[in-house]
C-alpha cells in the first residue's frame, strides 16, 4: 500500500512537471516576442493588471468553495490572502486607467493611488502566504479576522513604506532599475521552499510552490524595468498571470482527479451498499430460519440477557421486557450443581464454545430441558465481549428417556419377581416328582410283596396232580403274575430314572416262552 501512495505521488510530481515546463515554455515564448519590441504597452498593461486581479479573486473564490484535506482555518487564511492581492491587482489596474485619462476624477487621489499599488501588490501575496503557512507549523487557532486585520496593517505599512522607496534607480549592476525587487526574491525563494517541504499536506502547496517560481521568475525580469508601460513590465506582469493561470489549471487537474476518484468510490461505495443490504437480507433470513427453530439469547460477560427472541419468550413464559437487564439465574431450575455452572462459565470465559444439557424453570414454575450450544464473540484481543446461546427443546425427550429409565427400572423388578416365582414352581415340581417316585417305590414295593406270594403259591400248585384244563389255567395265571411283577418293575425302574438310579441289566430271555405267553 505504501509502494501504490510514493508510485501515485511520483506519477502528480511527474504531471506537475510536465504542466510547469508547457507553462515554462508558453512564458518563454511570451518574452522572446517581447524581448526586441521597444513599444509601450499601456492598454495591454492595464489588461494584464485587470486579468491579474481576477484570476486571484477566482482563486479566492476557488478556495473558499473546495473542501480540500487543508485545514478549515488555514485554507480561509489562504482566501484571505488571494483576496486582498486581487484588491491589489485591481486597484492597480484602476490607477493605471487614470493614467491613460480614462478615469480623470481619479487625478487628485493619484498621489496617493500610486504608491498604494506598486509595493503591496509585490510582496503583500509572498508575504500573506508565509504566514498562513506559519500558522499552519504551529496549528494556530487564530481567527480568520484577526488575519485579515493583520494583513491590513502588513498593507498599511507597505503603503507608507513606498513613500519612502525609490520606483526605479539605476544601480550599475547587471542593469538593475529596481532593487526594491530583490527582497521579494528572497522571500519568494523561502515560500517555495517552504511549500515544497509541506507539499505532502495537500496538493496545494505544490500548486503553491510551482506558482512561487513563476512569480520569482517575473519579479526577476521586473528588476530590469525602467517603466510601467515597457517590455520588461510588461514581460513581468504576464509571467505573473502565467503563475496565477498554472495555479487555476493545477487546480482544475485536481478538481477533475478528485471528481473521478469521488465518482469511482461512489460506485464502490454503492455497489458496497448494495452487497451490504444483501448480507443483511441474508443474515436477517438466517436469523429468522435460526429464530424458528431455535431458542436465541445473547448475555453480556456479566450474563446480563441482552437479547431473547420469540422463542425464547415462548418457552419460558416470560415477556422480552421481563427478561432483558436480567441475569441467567432468573431461569435456575436447581437441578444442577454449582461446579456445573462453574465448569461452563470457566470453559466459556476462555473463549472456547461448551455444549451441554441444561434444566430450567419457566415462569409458571415448570421445568424444561434444553439442549444448549454456548458461543463467546471474542474482541480484537480475544477476550469474550458477549455470549451468543442457542438452545432447541428437549423436554419431550428427556421426559421420555426418564420414563424408559423408570421402565427399565420396573421390568428389571418383574423379571426378578418372575425368576423367583419360577425358580419356586421348579422346587415345587421337584419335591412333587419326588413325592412320586417315592409313591411309585413304595407302591411298587407293596405291590410286589403280595405278588410274589400269588407265584410262589401258583409254583406249589403246579407241583400237585392237576388235570390238564387246570394245569392250564395255572399257568395262564403264573404268566399273568409275572408279566405283572415286570410292570411293578417297570414303574420302578421309572423313578430310579427320575432319581438317576436306573441301572441296566443284560438277562437272558426264553423267546417261546414270551410269544405264547402273550398269544395265550
Amino acid at each position: 500500500m505504501i509502494g501504490n501512495q510514493l508510485f501515485k505521488e511520483a506519477g502528480k510530481h511527474l504531471q506537475y512537471v510536465k504542466l510547469f515546463t508547457l507553462f515554462l515554455l508558453l512564458y518563454a515564448i511570451v518574452i522572446f516576442f517581447l524581448s526586441g519590441s521597444s513599444r509601450i504597452f499601456v492598454e495591454f498593461h492595464i489588461l494584464l493588471d485587470t486579468s491579474n486581479g481576477i484570476l486571484s479573486l477566482m482563486l479566492a473564490l476557488f478556495l473558499l468553495a473546495q473542501h480540500s484535506n487543508v485545514q478549515a482555518n488555514i485554507r480561509i487564511f489562504l482566501v484571505i490572502c488571494f483576496f486582498f492581492s486581487a484588491a491589489v491587482e485591481i486597484l492597480h489596474a484602476i490607477v493605471g486607467l487614470e493614467w491613460v485619462g480614462s478615469l480623470p476624477w481619479l487625478g487628485p487621489y493619484s498621489s496617493l493611488l500610486r504608491p498604494a499599488t506598486w509595493p503591496p501588490s509585490t510582496y503583500l501575496l509572498p508575504i500573506s502566504l508565509l504566514w498562513a503557512i506559519f500558522l499552519m507549523r504551529r496549528n494556530s487557532t487564530l481567527r480568520p479576522i484577526v488575519f485579515g486585520a493583520g494583513l491590513l496593517l502588513i498593507y498599511i505599512v507597505l503603503f507608507f513604506l513606498s513613500f519612502y522607496l525609490p520606483t526605479y534607480l539605476d544601480t550599475g549592476i547587471l542593469g538593475i532599475q529596481r532593487p526594491t525587487q530583490i527582497p521579494v526574491l528572497v522571500i519568494l525563494i523561502f515560500l517555495i521552499t517552504v511549500c515544497l517541504t509541506e507539499k505532502h499536506r495537500s496538493p496545494l502547496f505544490s500548486g503553491l510552490a510551482w506558482m512561487g517560481v513563476f512569480l520569482f521568475l517575473s519579479d526577476l525580469i521586473m528588476l530590469f524595468s525602467t517603466s510601467p508601460y515597457e517590455k520588461f513590465a510588461i514581460m513581468a506582469h504576464t509571467g505573473k498571470l502565467i503563475a496565477y493561470s498554472f495555479l487555476h489549471t493545477l487546480h482544475v487537474q485536481n478538481t477533475i482527479e478528485d471528481s473521478n476518484i469521488r465518482s469511482a468510490f461512489e460506485k464502490a461505495l454503492m455497489v458496497e451498499k448494495q452487497q451490504l443490504r444483501n448480507l443483511k437480507k441474508e443474515l436477517e433470513f438466517q436469523q429468522y430460519a435460526i429464530d424458528q427453530h431455535a431458542i436465541v439469547g445473547i448475555t453480556d460477560v456479566q450474563g446480563k440477557i441482552i437479547y431473547v427472541n420469540d422463542t425464547f419468550c415462548n418457552i419460558s413464559g416470560y415477556t422480552r421486557d421481563e427478561l432483558i437487564g436480567q441475569n441467567h439465574r432468573l431461569l435456575k431450575s436447581g437441578e444442577h450443581t454449582v461446579e456445573f455452572f462453574r465448569e461452563m462459565y470457566r470453559n466459556i470465559a476462555s473463549g472456547n464454545v461448551w455444549k451441554g444439557e441444561v434444566c430450567n424453570r419457566a415462569k409458571d414454575g415448570h421445568l424444561y430441558w434444553v439442549r444448549t450450544t454456548i458461543v463467546p464473540v471474542l474482541d480484537n484481543m480475544g477476550k469474550p465481549i458477549q455470549y451468543v446461546a442457542m438452545r432447541s427443546d428437549m423436554s419431550e425427550r428427556k421426559r421420555m428417556e426418564i420414563e424408559l429409565v423408570r421402565y427399565k427400572e420396573n421390568l428389571e423388578e418383574k423379571v426378578a419377581e418372575q425368576t423367583q416365582d419360577i425358580m419356586r414352581a421348579k422346587e415345587a415340581a421337584e419335591s412333587a416328582s419326588l413325592a412320586k417316585s417315592g409313591f411309585l417305590a413304595n407302591m411298587s414295593h407293596e405291590i410286589r410283596t403280595p405278588m410274589n406270594g400269588v407265584v410262589g403259591m401258583v409254583d406249589i400248585l403246579q407241583e400237585t396232580q392237576l388235570t390238564p384244563a387246570q394245569q392250564r389255567m395255572v399257568n395262564t395265571i403264573r404268566t399273568s403274575s409275572l408279566s405283572l411283577l415286570t410292570i411293578l418293575g417297570d414303574v420302578l425302574d421309572f423313578s430310579k430314572i427320575e432319581a438317576g438310579k436306573l441301572k441296566i441289566e443284560v438277562i437272558p430271555v426264553n423267546l417261546r416262552e414270551l410269544v405264547e405267553g402273550v398269544a395265550q
